[in-house]
This record gives structure tokens, C-alpha cells and sequence, in this order.
């Protein structure tokens, strides 16, 4: 994260952009870092002038607890089955 205003910044470029199936992304806190991150060396995909924002529509899957959220409690729909990753004590508190 960085301040609106920094001097040591001195041009932020667009490399790909995209709409995702949830407004907040807080969860990718907690995925796995393919999920995350971008190559160092990845080029610009550019999107045509008036072109609608494509969706991107992959369903993130989660590292193993501990996670900064109960994920599997809430209404994300950009997250894969996230049970799949859950212990077998901790499905039965919530069941």
C-alpha cells in the first residue's frame, strides 16, 4: 500500500485490468501466492479505448488456517471451497 502522494514514486503503470467477482479482495491475504502476485517481467495487456473491463471469474483457493478472517463464514463469491481446507474439529463447530 502506498500514500496517495509520495514523492519516490514516480509513475504508476497499468499492466492489466480487470474486474474480479467480489468488490473487496481482502482474502487474497490469505491465498495462495500464485493467486496474489504478478511476474516480475510480465507485460502490459492493453484494453482497447471504450472496451468493457473483462470479468475474471477464478475462484481463489485459500492456504491452510490460520487465517486473518473467518472465510468460511462469509459470502465471497471468489473463493473456492474453502471446507476443502478446514480441519475436521473445526467443521464440526460450526455444523
Amino acid at each position: 500500500m502506498y500514500n496517495l502522494y509520495n514523492p519516490l514514486i514516480q509513475k504508476i503503470e497499468v499492466l492489466k485490468l480487470e474486474k474480479r467477482l467480489d468488490e473487496e479482495l481482502y482474502y487474497l491475504r490469505d491465498a495462495l501466492p500464485e493467486y496474489s502476485t504478478i511476474p516480475f517481467n510480465m507485460e502490459s495487456v492493453p484494453l482497447p479505448p471504450g472496451a468493457e473491463v473483462p470479468l475474471n471469474r477464478i475462484k481463489v483457493k485459500l492456504r491452510p488456517p490460520p487465517w486473518s478472517k473467518r472465510w468460511e463464514l462469509s459470502n465471497c463469491k471468489g473463493l473456492a471451497c474453502v471446507w476443502d481446507v478446514l480441519s475436521e474439529q473445526r467443521k464440526d463447530t460450526l455444523i
